[in-house]
């Protein structure tokens, strides 16, 4: 068997959101947003890579210390994550609005490693991959603007 690649750690750091989106300018308040998570655009590839561990097999007994290659088993995710966000809105009197506007947005992950100690599988479903931390979403009734911002955060998924 061929020793695996050395384990990396090179994840891709996740920037901060910060959108602004138009609104009508008959849009007076906003209700409560709902922010839906979509799946898809994201590929997950399976593989592995050695580590070198040391550790005492008697502990307290320096002379026991050995290093063992070990096979760390991965799981890589690379592409977007796209949100939908729903505002109920309420018009001034005289305006025609929709009950709900809708704005779609994208989160690039970039490349994410996740290690495991067994082979995983990629399952598909990745729906819970990617969270916002201090999710806030802020209208401005003066400019006529939506404004999203908070920290994406990547969850490796468990262990098969």
């Amino acid at each position: 068997m061929c020793d695996p690649a050395i384990c990396t750690c090179v994840n891709t750091p996740l920037s901060p959101i910060n959108l602004t989106f138009p609104m009508p300018t008959c849009v007076r308040q906003i209700g409560t947003p709902i922010l839906n998570v979509g799946c898809a655009n994201v590929t997950c590839t399976p593989g592995s890579c050695g580590q070198n561990v040391t550790f005492e097999v008697c502990p307290g007994d320096a002379s026991s210390e050995v290093t063992c290659a070990i096979t760390v088993y991965t799981l890589t995710f690379t592409g977007f994550k796209e949100f939908i966000l729903q505002v109920p809105v309420f018009d001034q009197v005289g305006c025609d609005l929709p009950e709900y506007m809708t704005f779609l947005f994208d989160v690039n992950i970039g490349t994410q490693t996740c290690y495991y100690c067994s082979p995983q599988t990629c399952s598909g479903d990745y729906c819970t991959v990617l969270s916002i931390n201090n999710l806030s979403i802020t209208f401005d009734p003066a400019a006529h603007t939506l404004t999203v911002t908070g920290q994406p955060v990547f969850n490796c998924p468990a262990s098969d």
